[in-house]
Order: C-alpha cells, then structure tokens, then sequence
C-alpha cells in the first residue's frame, strides 16, 4: 500500500485546480487536467484553460493496489463560501502511456461553501498505471 500525502503533490493539485469563481454559460468549455500515475509523488497538470486552486483543494491523495486493481483517492475542499459545480472525469493508462480504452464519463460533483467531499477512483483494469482527472464548468444537455 503506497501513501503520497506529499507536499509537493498538494502544491501541484492546488496549481491545476484554481479559480472556479465564474462559472459561465454551462457550456462545459476550458478544462483542467491533473495526470498521476503509480509510483509517482506528484501528479502534473497538463493543460489548464481555466484555473481553480483559489476557490479548490486536493487533500488527502493516497494510491494503493487493492485486487491487483490501482484506487486513487482524494480529498476536494471548496474554499469559497457558496456551493461549488463542477463536472469530473478519469482516464485511464497502461505502463506504455497508452489510453485503455473505457466509456468515458462525466460525473457532476457540486461542493457546499466551505465543503469537503471525497473521490474514490478505481481503475477499469488491472493493467492501469496512470491516470488523467479532468475538471470541467457544468456542461448541461440541452
């Protein structure tokens, strides 16, 4: 089981995730996406075409293998006052870097003032080694 509460990791997670202050028209547009893998102390922000880590946190990263599957899990803090929407999804790799191939999702997630919530993400295969968060404005279907 591997523990990376690190420094440096919640200085990256909190660099790709800053201010979500303007949620703008619901278009889904700009995303944020914050890559890991296992082993790695440090997931690194990729793209950023908004940011959020004034108004989001990252606490609370663990990676462990459980069945031979790799579960991620963290900690989102909204530091503003009012109710945080966003919308999130997870890609998955293998130990090449390539994309396993999964349906793809995005999962809204709205966040209380001052709120926590945790996510819990397990991977599709037993193969994966990485993974990509993305982080995206609410995209409704119309």
């Amino acid at each position: 089981m591997k523990t990376k509460p690190t420094h440096a990791f919640l200085l990256a997670a909190a660099a790709c995730f800053a201010g979500c202050t303007s949620l703008g028209d619901g278009s889904g547009g700009p995303q944020t996406t914050l890559q890991g893998a296992e082993g790695l102390n440090e997931p690194q922000e990729l793209d950023s075409g908004f940011t959020l880590s004034k108004d989001l946190e990252i606490m609370r990263p663990i990676s462990v293998r459980k069945n031979d599957f790799l579960v991620v899990q963290f900690e989102l803090h909204n530091k503003r006052g009012d109710q945080m929407n966003l919308e999130w999804s997870v890609e998955w790799t293998d130990e090449q870097g390539l994309k396993i191939d999964t349906n793809e999702n995005w999962r809204p997630l709205a966040i209380g003032g001052k709120g926590y919530e945790t996510i819990q993400i397990t991977a599709p295969t037993t193969s994966a080694r990485g993974w990509k968060l993305k982080v995206q404005r609410p995209n409704p279907i119309r």
